[in-house]
């Protein structure tokens, strides 16, 4: 089993572009269960060149991740075309994201690499693919999934960084790094409902104690939307910290969220 959180993990190949594609797959696949993806490998294979191979990642049944070579299998190519969505809502389309410097064929042997990250702990996933290489930034594509009940709600971003994106930075699912750091605005799947967190917390906690509630409130209009369980809220904490409470360690995905981590 993979472990629960992992930071600009290598995923890379030697061979042609299908077995690191398959590498790719099966990574994020292995990380969880509740991940699955459509689309085979033997797109790679097909006898019409025209086509352009593929792959749409999931979570809890609910699409979010749409992996898509740059040019048709005829043609020598160094990237991907990543597209996000939540449901009805479009977020990026077609952003790149390169495994090399060099275009290849994919029959030609070659090392493609990029490099994920992730937090998958119960009914809470965070998943985020980085290019291998730099060019014009940093790329990466992160994605959200929150399982609360029987409903599943979804958010993700798009940003070229000036580096890989430090670890505070990337486990922050409070506010993203892009636009003046809009928040996390989260997306019901079967109602269309959004909401973005709002802390209950609007006091500091004495030192070495911590205060928190076992969920999370998502506001629409300043009324609340809906309220999840795989995220805590809780009064001032470090994003990125590790936190004790009593049932475990929890790490802090926000300045007022934690995530169960052990």
């Amino acid at each position: 089993m993979a472990d629960i959180t992992g930071y600009k993990v290598l995923v890379t190949k030697t061979g042609t572009e299908k077995e690191f594609v398959s590498e790719l797959i099966n990574t994020i696949t292995g990380l969880s269960s509740s991940i699955t993806c459509s689309g085979s490998v033997d797109q790679y294979d097909s006898g019409d060149t025209s086509t352009i191979p593929e792959f749409t990642f999931s979570i809890n049944g609910k699409a979010q991740l749409k992996l898509k070579r740059h040019a048709d299998i005829s043609t020598a190519s160094n990237q991907m075309d990543i597209s996000i969505f939540t449901g009805t809502r479009t977020l990026f389309t077609n952003e790149e994201c390169m495994w090399s410097t060099t275009a290849q064929t994919p029959s030609t042997s070659g090392t493609r690499t990029f490099y994920i990250s992730w937090i998958v702990s119960g009914d809470f996933i965070l998943l985020a693919i980085q290019a291998g290489v730099e060019h014009y930034g940093y790329k990466h594509h992160v994605i959200v999934n929150i399982k609360s009940g029987d409903k599943c709600y979804g958010d993700g971003y798009y940003i070229s960084y000036n580096q890989y994106m430090p670890r505070n930075v990337l486990f922050n699912i409070k506010n993203k790094p892009i636009g003046g750091t809009p928040q996390f605005v989260f997306y019901e799947f079967d109602t269309g409902v959004t909401g973005s967190f709002a802390s209950r917390f609007d006091f500091i906690s004495k030192p070495g104690t911590i205060d928190y509630v076992k969920s999370a409130a998502y506001i629409n209009n300043s009324y609340k939307a809906f309220d999840v369980t795989a995220v805590y809220d809780c009064t001032t904490v470090n994003i990125g910290d590790t936190v004790s409470l009593n049932d475990g360690a929890y790490l802090a995905v926000g300045t007022n969220q934690l995530v169960k981590v052990s």
